[in-house]
């Protein structure tokens, strides 16, 4: 059974409209103030509160929420929704009749930049004719002086592992070779929402254009690496 879905939009209080921090996939909307929550993501009852407190929980203001309260109104009318009156029947369910939420107050509004400050790490295994490796990397992302984002140091920090052979009989008797550890230039970010784009130079001069996005939660990454030729690569990194 598919997912039934409420949208809605958030104000506050001298700002007005302003942009959701998990906005709808683009091929729905390009609209970036509209947001959706699934009806079983609300804690039961269904009722007034605690939409209105999964919405919070939804864009990262529940402790706003907690401390100064918000109200609820339909997209064509400036009547609050109260527990008095109630949900009004298929309020939210359309995608061009979204609830709005007021906050009385100003929030503080993550840019789309701010979305991918942090460590971001990834782990995955290959094998050759003779090795099993185990690869980690991560890089550092962080906001310039001029607003955008950049790696620090410029560098991925790559290592490898060698974690067995693949034919172990004909070499038990032969110790593994000691991890390599080399760094990769990262360079020219841009960001666009939820997507992110920029270039990646490995140690022997490969170059790659990676391209991804942020999960709803802004908790994983996942970019496909290209370069002339050969297959694109896809990664999953996580927030560290």
């Amino acid at each position: 059974m598919a997912p039934t879905y409420i949208y809605y939009r958030v104000y506050a209080a001298n700002q007005g409209l302003i942009n959701v921090k998990q906005p709808l996939p683009s091929e729905i909307t390009s609209d970036k103030a509209i947001g959706r929550i699934s009806k079983s993501r609300i804690a039961p009852p269904f009722n007034v509160a605690n939409v209105k407190l999964g919405i919070a929980q939804q864009e990262g203001y529940q402790a706003v929420f907690e401390a100064a309260g918000a109200q609820l109104y339909t997209v064509t009318s400036q009547e609050q929704i109260t527990e008095e009156n109630g949900l009004l029947r298929n309020a939210g369910l359309e995608l061009r009749k979204p609830l709005k939420l007021s906050f009385p107050v100003n929030l503080k509004v993550q840019s789309d930049v701010e979305k991918y400050i942090g460590k971001w790490q990834e782990t995955h295994s290959s094998s050759d004719a003779t090795y099993h490796y185990k690869h980690t990397s991560y890089f550092t992302l962080r906001k310039t002086a001029g607003g955008k984002l950049a790696a620090v140091g410029g560098l991925e920090h790559f290592t490898t592992i060698y974690k067995g052979y693949v034919n172990p009989e004909k070499s038990s008797d032969k110790a593994l070779p000691s991890p390599s550890k080399y760094n990769i230039s990262l360079s020219d970010f841009v960001v666009d929402g939820s997507a992110i784009s920029f270039t990646r130079i490995n140690d022997v001069g490969v170059v790659y254009t990676v391209s991804g996005g942020l999960s709803a939660d802004g908790k994983v990454l996942t970019v496909t690496m290209r370069r002339k030729v050969g297959h694109p690569l896809r990664r999953t990194f996580k927030m560290d």
